[in-house]
């Protein structure tokens, strides 16, 4: 598996500093020690996460495949319950824009959350209003489809609606809004986003673009192809792949790695079916 995913991510290439690069070297060499047994259950075994040593039974790894409970759960319904009463409440007609689309992405719409990153990744589409990228190079054209508004007149619009909902709770930040946590609902991340097809029209490369406020450039991203490809591992896997996950997202919590969640989500992916489940229908 080491060979495999060296082919795949050469560690020199991809890690900017040498923390990350260390935090990959250990996510894999630990994937090893949770390998399960032939009786389907996950195999006890000594993590090592940087200068202690912490032994999780074979009960803790099983309870770290669970996904929320159901009030976390509920929590996270109400989240993007408040995020569509914004965006329904608003008068989108007086402002001369299409009324958008709340939309979900990350590890909550993937299944892949753990308890300590619960928060629920929203985007807001403006689905009237498209972009087209360039294939080769994943740069976007200048001009969108649609009004001739330039895109922070939308981010500005969506501002406005999700302050007529949450007041003070809601800030403003370069990609996303952040609408603080409470005892009803989770951290809540929206995201100001236009529709992305690729400049040969092809339906199955449609995603989704949004424009950071310091001006850095178009960040595009494919949430609803993430979540079936998601789907599909989970399926080739006997249903392990987001236990695996759920596995390492939970480690990363309780020793204190930097390694983002969904980038361990994405290593995961790359690792061969038959190698996360024993009996896959590969």
């Amino acid at each position: 598996m080491w060979c495999i995913l060296q082919k795949k991510y050469p560690p020199n290439n991809r890690w900017e500093t040498k923390s990350e690069k260390t935090d990959y070297v250990f996510l894999v060499q630990t994937y090893y020690k949770i390998r399960r047994k032939k009786s389907k259950q996950f195999s006890p075994y000594l993590l090592k996460a940087k200068e202690k040593n912490m032994a999780y039974t074979e009960e803790q790894l099983i309870a770290f495949t669970k996904p929320l409970s159901d009030t976390e759960d509920q929590k996270a319904q109400n989240s993007i319950n408040m995020v569509q009463s914004a965006i329904d409440n608003y008068d989108w007609n007086v402002v001369g824009l299409q009324k958008p689309e709340v939309r979900l992405k990350g590890s909550y719409h993937n299944d892949t959350n753990v308890k300590l990153d619960s928060d629920v990744d929203t985007y807001v589409l403006f689905t009237g209003y498209t972009y087209k990228v360039c294939t080769n190079s994943q740069s976007i054209s200048p001009y969108h489809m649609g009004t001739g508004q330039p895109w922070g007149y939308f981010k500005d619009r969506l501002h406005e609606a999700l302050k007529n909902k949450f007041g003070t709770d809601v800030h403003r930040g370069n990609k996303s809004f952040k609408i603080k946590e409470n005892s009803y609902k989770h951290q809540t991340d929206v995201v100001c986003a236009f529709s992305a097809i690729d400049d040969r029209g092809e339906k199955n490369n449609c995603g989704m673009c949004l424009f950071p406020d310091d001006d850095t450039g178009v960040i595009i991203n494919y949430p609803e192809q993430d979540t079936e490809r998601g789907k599909e591992k989970n399926f080739w896997t006997d249903h392990y792949y987001k236990k695996i996950v759920r596995i390492f997202k939970a480690i990363k919590n309780d020793v204190g790695l930097s390694t983002p969640s969904y980038l361990i989500e994405c290593l995961i992916s790359n690792v061969d079916n038959n190698l996360i489940a024993d009996n896959s229908k590969r």
